[in-house]
């Protein structure tokens, strides 16, 4: 099935419709009007909260007997290379080019990364962070080895 058929299959069943994100960055919005019902008000996941940039795109469908409408997601083209069962977190620019990330991978490994530096968290306890100039690696058994432009300290 195509992606715009599937799209369109699954507005039909929850009766949603395409919306664009506002500059108010509401979530919630009275249906029709286009009228911000609660301008501070939004619907996420539990622990999670994301402000969309203005003229995101998405799908939201009728919350209720009021006439409200709540937003259901937004369309990413951030996909990346996930594996069944991980994670990924991110933010964007106004130009949506993404600026940083978050990934929690199924084998336990946490990336965290941006333009200029990154994390990486093992299963196993080991750590690397690095920026370009230097990096530091924390081995399961404790050795440390910090490395810069012109040296490398290994600390067993």
């Amino acid at each position: 099935m195509a992606i715009r058929e599937t799209i369109n299959t699954i507005m039909e069943y929850l009766s949603a419709s395409i919306t664009r994100h506002g500059n108010t960055g509401a979530n919630v919005s009275v249906s029709q009007a286009g009228v911000q019902a609660f301008p501070s008000a939004g619907i996420f996941p539990h622990g999670l909260v994301s402000k969309p940039i203005a003229g995101a795109m998405g799908i939201q469908t009728s919350a209720g007997t009021r006439g409200t409408n709540c937003i259901l997601g937004y369309f990413t083209p951030f996909i990346e290379d996930l594996q069944d069962g991980e994670t990924i977190l991110y933010s964007t620019d106004d130009e949506r080019c993404k600026t940083a990330k978050v990934i929690l991978r199924k084998d336990g490994k946490i990336e965290v990364k941006n333009a200029n530096a990154s994390i990486i968290i093992r299963d196993d306890g080991e750590i690397e962070a690095g920026n370009g100039n230097a990096s530091i690696k924390i081995s399961a058994d404790g050795e440390i080895e910090l490395a810069g432009s012109n040296e490398t300290l290994i600390i067993p």
